[in-house]
């Protein structure tokens, strides 16, 4: 998976700050989430978080601008990969955003932020639609260009397999979390791997 642009560095303290003020927002949303509150957490006196940020819009623009140093999200692919091997990385890659950083912790945030003050959407939309679709047609960019697959089947091969390990994940960790019962995720994310690198050789065949 592409790494994600790197913004200028922040102070260990200053990203306390805002990794608290994701859990907020995901706990209260918008509205709720108090300054006061949010410096009551942190240990420090309200007056003290307007050296990080001047208002609350200012710190969710914080929040969204240092995204990839919040949740500690890096990723790299073997160079030169066959198509048919993407599926199952990307599959992967949904499993470790959840397992291994706080990915469904910023879900939470995304769905209360948008759902509490719809003026972010379009911000939102810039960062999870717009920017990640352009990172993932960079990854299958070459696949385009050596007609292994066409544009608009490379975008479906990644929102089908993204979106359905995803899905679970959020079942399993924000919805529902701890429930018996629940389908095995990695038996799973394999599956969907293996079904969509299956239907990409069907769609070579084809060709």
């Amino acid at each position: 998976m592409p790494t994600p642009p790197v913004p200028p560095p922040i102070s260990e303290r200053h990203y306390a700050v805002l990794r608290e003020a994701v859990a907020l927002v995901a706990e209260r949303g918008y509205a709720g989430a108090s300054l006061r509150e949010l410096a009551r957490r942190v240990g420090v006196k309200q007056p003290s978080l307007y050296h990080y940020f001047a208002s609350k819009d200012e710190l969710v623009a914080q929040i969204l601008e240092h995204l990839p140093t919040i949740l500690d999200v890096r990723g790299s692919m073997p160079p030169s990969p066959p198509l048919e091997a993407i599926p199952p990385m990307m599959a992967q890659a949904a499993l470790y955003l959840y397992r291994a950083t706080d990915w469904g912790l910023f879900v939470r945030f995304v769905f209360a932020l948008s759902l509490s003050e719809p003026r972010f959407r379009p911000q939102l939309k810039g960062l999870f639609v717009d920017r990640l679709s352009e990172a993932l047609d960079e990854t299958m960019q070459p696949f385009i260009e050596r007609g292994e697959i066409g544009r608009e089947d490379a975008h479906h091969v990644v929102r089908m397999t993204l979106n359905a390990v995803s899905l679970l994940m959020i079942e399993q960790t924000i919805l529902y979390p701890g429930e018996a019962g629940v389908t095995d995720a990695d038996a799973f994310a394999a599956f969907v791997g293996r079904f969509v690198a299956a239907g990409l050789a069907g769609l070579k065949t084809q060709a």
